[in-house]
């Protein structure tokens, strides 16, 4: 995250998702999961969606970054 991010996005490391779950829930957004490489957010998108979420796995940060500009 200290290596690049999208502008305003929120750094939740891959371990600690489980017990964010209601938090991620309370932000009533659709979800875009991103990290280096793509292979935790691919983690990430699977756990989150069996749990009810909308979210997708952008893969790498800076693929949502060029989407963002």
């Amino acid at each position: 995250f200290q290596s690049g991010h999208v502008e305003g996005s929120k750094n939740i490391v891959l371990n600690t998702i489980p017990t964010k779950v209601a938090q991620i829930k309370a932000m009533n957004k659709k979800v875009i999961a991103v990290c280096r490489s793509g292979a935790r957010s691919g983690q990430a998108t699977s756990f989150l969606s069996q749990k009810g979420i909308d979210i997708i796995n952008g893969g790498p940060w800076q693929n949502v970054a060029k989407l963002m500009n």
